[in-house]
C-alpha cells in the first residue's frame, strides 16, 4: 500500500513530464525527479516499479509527441540498473554453509470468472462489515461515469490541447491496467493476489480525470465529494475495525511470551479470519514472537523474495507438502512430526470447542482463542 501512494506520486511527475516533453520545454529536472521517483517505487516494491513502467509505455503511446515520450523512458534506466543489480548478486551469490537451496516454482495460477468479478470489491474492502462493499461499489460508478464522459466528449475535444491529452492519457492507464487485471493470473508461485493489485491504480487513474477545478459543473462537484467521503469513512472503519480486533485478539500477548527464545514452534492457526477484518489476519501471528526474540517459526517462506534459506535440520523442510496456514484443514497429527518441534501453537474462535491433541503435547497456557502445547520428553528408562 505504501509503494501504491508512491507509484500514484510518480504517474504524476510522469505525466508532468509528458506535457512538458509535448510543449518542447526543458525536461531535465523533471527527468532527475522521475527518475528518481521510479528507483524509489523499485525499493518499495518490484510489481509495482513493473506496473509504472507499463502505465508509462501506454501513457506515452497514447497521446502528444509520440517519439519524444517514448525517448522519455529513459528515466526507468537508473531503476533498471537497481533491479539488474539485485538480480545479480542473487544468481552469483552463493548459500551460506549448511543451507538449503529452497527451489521455489513460479507457477502460474489463473482463477474462474466468478473469482474475477469478485475482486472487483477488493480494492476498496477492509472489513465484514458491507460497507467497504459499498465504497467499492461508488467508486466503478465513478470509474464508469469517468469513462462515458471521456467517450462522450472525445470527439468534440481538441486533442492537441494539454487538458485533453492529460485526460486521455489517463484514461488509456485506467483502461489498459483493467485489461492487464483481467489477462494476469491470481498468483505466480510464491508471489500472490497478483491481478488484484493493479485494480486500485484502475480506479485512482480514472479518478485523476477529474477536474477539480470544475467542481461547480453538473456532476464533478457530486463525483469529487464521493471520492473524498469514501476515503474519510474507509480511514473510520478501519480505526473502529481496529479496535474490536483488540477483543478477538485477546490473550495473545500473554501466550505468546510463554515461548522462549531458541525454540522451534509450530503454528496451527485452524481459524485464521477474523469477524471483523477480511483476510487472515491470525496467519502470521507466531511472527510476533520472531520480532522480538529468535525462534524457528512454522511456514517461513523460503523463496528469493525473502532470502531465508533453511538449514537441512530445519523443521519446516518435514512439513506435509500441502500445509498451507492460510488454509488449514483438521489437523492429521499423523502426517506431523512433532517430536522435530518445541511447542506448538493453535489458534481457533475463542467460543470454539477445545482443540483435540495428542499425549505427546501437555498444555502450557491457554487463553481466549489461542492454546500452547510443549512437546513431552520420551521418558528413558
Amino acid at each position: 500500500m505504501i509503494s501504491l501512494a508512491i507509484l500514484m506520486i510518480a504517474v504524476t511527475e510522469w505525466l508532468a513530464l509528458m506535457a512538458k516533453t509535448d510543449a518542447g520545454e526543458p525536461t531535465i529536472s523533471q527527468e532527475a525527479c522521475t527518475a528518481i521517483l521510479a528507483a524509489l517505487v523499485l525499493v518499495f516494491h518490484g510489481f509495482a516499479v513493473a506496473i509504472f513502467g507499463f502505465l508509462a509505455l501506454v501513457t506515452a503511446l497514447s497521446t502528444g509527441e509520440r517519439y519524444r515520450r517514448i525517448f522519455q523512458l529513459r528515466v526507468f534506466v537508473p531503476a533498471a540498473l537497481v533491479a539488474g543489480y539485485s538480480l545479480w548478486i542473487e544468481h552469483m551469490g552463493t548459500l551460506p554453509d549448511g543451507g538449503v537451496s529452497p527451489h521455489a516454482l513460479l507457477t502460474p495460477s489463473f482463477q474462474g470468472a466468478l473469482d474475477k468479478l469478485s475482486l472487483l470489491a477488493t480494492p476498496a474492502l477492509m472489513t465484514r462489515t458491507g460497507i467497504d462493499i459499498l465504497i467499492a461499489v461508488t467508486l466503478w460508478l465513478i470509474v464508469a461515469g469517468a469513462a462515458v464522459r471521456f467517450y462522450r466528449t472525445s470527439k468534440t475535444l481538441d486533442s492537441s490541447t494539454p487538458k485533453s491529452r492529460h485526460t486521455q492519457a489517463l484514461m488509456a492507464a485506467s483502461a489498459s491496467t483493467f485489461l492487464l487485471f483481467l489477462l494476469l493470473p491470481h498468483s505466480i508461485g510464491w508471489f500472490g493476489f497478483v491481478d488484484g493489485r493493479v485494480l486500485p491504480v484502475t480506479i485512482l487513474t480514472a479518478i485523476l480525470t477529474l477536474d477539480t477545478r470544475a467542481v461547480r459543473g453538473r456532476f464533478q462537484s457530486i463525483r469529487l465529494a464521493a471520492v473524498e467521503t469514501g476515503a474519510t469513512i474507509s480511514v473510520a472503519l478501519a480505526l473502529f475495525a481496529s479496535s474490536q480486533f483488540q477483543n478477538e485478539a485477546n490473550g495473545a500477548s500473554d501466550v505468546l511470551s510463554k515461548v522462549p527464545a531458541r525454540s522451534r514452534l509450530l503454528y496451527f492457526p485452524l481459524e485464521p479470519d477474523s469477524r471483523i477484518f477480511t483476510g487472515h489476519p491470525f496467519v502470521h501471528y507466531d511472527k510476533l514472537i520472531l520480532i522480538q526474540r529468535p525462534i524457528v517459526p512454522s511456514d517461513l517462506w523460503f523463496h528469493q523474495g525473502t532470502a531465508i534459506y533453511p538449514t537441512r535440520i530445519n523443521p519446516n523442510l518435514s512439513l506435509p507438502a500441502d500445509f498451507k496456514a492460510s488454509n488449514l484443514k483438521p489437523i492429521v497429527w499423523p502426517h506431523y512430526k512433532i517430536e522435530d518441534w518445541d511447542y506448538v501453537l493453535i489458534r481457533i474462535a475463542p467460543d470454539s470447542a477445545p482443540p483435540q491433541y495428542p499425549d505427546s503435547l501437555s498444555l502450557v497456557i491457554h487463553r481466549g482463542g489461542w492454546w500452547l502445547l510443549h512437546t513431552r520428553t520420551p521418558e528413558t528408562k
